[in-house]
């Protein structure tokens, strides 16, 4: 489906002004070019036979992919995929999770928050990210990391400004497929959209298309990008009523935003629309009003891990991790800079303009959101998503 799905996307992009194309997670399977995961460093050869051969459509080597980390990619060396940000023209991944502040039309801004959500999963399952058994002897140092992550993204939230928030990762907060919805995700996540009206949450990992609603939150799930898998074994999972839309068989979702009005479609392998749906954000633009009267708090702190974090190394030969751990609390990393980044199965979705913006740096007051709960999630899902 991936190839399939490249043809199509690359259509999709051509004809409207795509901002970006989202990498929603597991970039790098097991393929016949090896083992899940980047075994060496930016330049590995798993990075071009994976993605930039693959997306090879003019309109996508022009556009900023940005990517997040799914629990495959973190069997290899994460790290490699960090600093790959600085190899490729279009792979956009500065850190293991980032934001940037994009302008629409209107004097409108969209703020595009990416996660590590499988660093979530180290709260209550061991000390270990999704999909990193082989980094053991590290535990601490990733627990800090999520609670970390989970801090800066609740002091983003309570800074920011833009009329349109968008939040993704690679696990998905609701589900009605293969996999259960992520317990780590809950109830923090939810609770953190809700309150500071987040327009919709983007994930990979189960390998279909779904959109589910739950208290006025929008929640996509596009994971067949690349691999597909028609199951509905957890479908009762969603509360009732919920799950708007479920289909298999390869595609991506395209994501536009006009005024006060978020359109979300979907597109099967050949590109053809197979369902779709709006939103408005009045909600959020009400709750910026209340606000305005508050006075801004101090800076949030930037993502506490980039490119030049030492992070637990697979080596192409051994995929035991390398000794020289990171300490738990590095030192700041800087916001990211408009440039693109890959992912193996994607999905883009529409927006104006085309280079993007630098990242904002917004004011919070972080009051780390409640941790995530207990139990292990799903596994994988490759394949990208949309991008506003």
């Amino acid at each position: 489906y991936q190839r399939r799905v490249h043809g199509s996307l690359g259509q999709h992009v051509a004809k409207k002004s795509v901002r970006f194309v989202a990498g929603l997670g597991d970039l790098f399977y097991d393929t016949r070019f090896g083992r899940a995961g980047i075994r060496g460093s930016a330049r590995a050869a798993r990075f071009d036979q994976t993605f930039e051969r693959v997306y090879t459509a003019p309109s996508l080597k022009a556009t900023r992919w940005m990517m997040v980390l799914g629990n495959h990619d973190w069997e290899g060396n994460v790290t490699a995929c960090t600093a790959r940000h600085e190899v490729s023209s279009r792979w956009y991944m500065p850190s293991l999770y980032y934001t940037d502040v994009i302008p629409l039309p209107g004097r409108q801004k969209l703020q595009v928050i990416a996660l590590d959500t499988a660093l979530f999963h180290a709260v209550h399952h061991g000390g270990l990210p999704h999909g990193g058994s082989n980094h053991k002897g590290h535990e601490r140092m990733f627990v800090a990391m999520a609670h970390e992550q989970m801090q800066w993204l609740d002091g983003l939230l309570n800074a920011s400004r833009a009329e349109w928030i968008v939040i993704f990762g690679h696990h998905p907060v609701w589900t009605g497929g293969q996999y259960k919805r992520s317990d780590f995700m809950h109830p923090f996540m939810p609770q953190l959209m809700e309150r500071a009206k987040v327009s919709m949450y983007m994930n990979g990992h189960d390998h279909s298309m779904q959109h589910i609603s739950v208290a006025g939150r929008h929640y996509f799930v596009s994971g067949n990008g690349g691999l597909n898998v028609c199951s509905r074994r957890y479908q009762s999972d969603p509360p009732a009523g919920s799950q708007k839309f479920y289909q298999c068989g390869g595609g991506f979702l395209s994501a536009e935003v006009s005024g006060s009005t978020m359109t979300v479609q979907f597109h099967d392998k050949d590109g053809r629309p197979i369902y779709g749906t709006q939103f408005s954000n009045q909600d959020r633009l009400k709750y910026l009003a209340e606000l305005s009267a508050t006075p801004r708090a101090s800076p949030v702190p930037e993502p506490a891990l980039d490119q030049g974090t030492s992070l637990p190394e697979v080596s192409s030969s051994n995929s035991s991790a390398s000794p020289a751990p990171p300490s738990p609390s590095p030192s700041p990393s800087p916001s990211p800079s408009p440039s693109p980044s890959p992912s193996p199965s994607p999905s883009p979705s529409p927006s104006p303009s085309p280079s993007p913006p630098p990242s904002p740096s917004p004011s919070p007051s972080p009051s780390p959101p409640p941790p995530p709960s207990p139990s292990p999630s799903p596994s994988p899902s490759p394949s990208p998503s949309p991008s506003p």
